[in-house]
């Protein structure tokens, strides 16, 4: 993993991996060095890299896909995703549900954002880290900050706080995990050019949390959306088991559908007409396993 150092480590099919080989990794992503210890002696070797990993959802890849059949149990899915240990799934800052792009996707001539309009964000967010951290030797990005530096630039106001503190008790997620959200949600709040953390960055980078354990299989509830011509408009998986009657996790609910909904390319007219059947049936309010909207 040494050769990785300051570049990209790609890890592809991540659950066929021996066990060994992925605990292995747990110290260089938390501590950007590996140690190799042998009884004469010890050395350790740089290894700060980004890594990415690829997986399927389930065996057979077929879980939520709104056009093919998922064949595989709950206890198999469950072993597959027992393959990659709560540790170090915890040290992963980002986990994002990559589905299908659909024909119209590809046929469509719709251009996206210039590459250079994004690499002018990127830039300015990383001239505002290196200017944070000017005082901090060594530290030059928000993934590298620890426990002081993040009571310093990552304070949350009420609302955000709220939200994050909902999160941490219903979703069941690990202090590490809670480190890692603040630190994404800095980095998207310095994307989008603001000095303050706020709600909607912080709910942003929880939706970013979507494999950890009781979000991977905790409801798996399939919502049949249609929109207001009465045609199906998509189906959708969404794995949070909404039997609370909270009005903070509610909004986090309503922040996840709604960017989950966005994210597999569904027109902004038929989110809307998703948002507002939420809005009226208060369905993330109440138990609305199998009922269908």
């Amino acid at each position: 993993v040494s050769l990785a150092h300051h570049g990209v480590l790609f890890l592809d099919e991540l659950p066929e991996f021996k066990k060994h080989v992925l605990e292995a990794l747990r110290q260089p992503v938390e501590d950007s060095f590996v140690t190799i210890a042998r009884a004469a002696m010890s050395l350790s070797y740089p290894a700060r890299f980004m890594l990415v990993c690829a997986m399927n959802p389930c065996p057979c890849g077929y879980l939520g896909d709104p056009n093919h059949e998922c064949i595989c149990s709950p206890p198999v899915i469950q072993r597959y995703i027992n393959r990659i240990s709560g540790p170090l799934m915890d040290r992963i800052d980002i986990h994002i549900q990559v589905p299908a792009v659909p024909f119209q996707e590809f046929a469509e001539k719709k251009p996206g954002d210039p590459s250079a309009d994004i690499q002018s964000r990127v830039q300015r967010s990383r001239e505002i880290q290196l200017e944070r951290f000017q005082n901090n030797p060594g530290m030059f990005a928000n993934t590298q900050m620890e426990s002081r530096q993040l009571k310093i630039h990552c304070a949350l106001n009420q609302d955000a706080n709220e939200i994050v503190k909902t999160a941490m008790d219903k979703l069941g997620l690990s202090a590490r995990a809670y480190d890692r959200i603040l630190k994404v949600s800095r980095t998207i709040a310095g994307l989008k050019d603001k000095e303050k953390i706020n709600a909607a960055h912080i709910s942003e980078a929880i939706q970013y949390r979507s494999l950890d354990r009781q979000l991977w299989l905790g409801g798996c509830t399939r919502i049949d959306v249609v929109s207001a011509s009465g045609s199906p408009a998509f189906f959708l998986l969404f794995s949070i088991s909404c039997t609370q009657n909270d009005p903070n996790f509610d909004h986090l609910r309503k922040v996840m559908i709604k960017n989950q909904l966005q994210s597999r390319g569904i027109r902004d007219d038929a989110v809307l007409d998703v948002m507002r059947s939420v809005e009226r049936h208060n369905f993330v309010s109440e138990n609305y396993r199998d009922r269908a909207y």
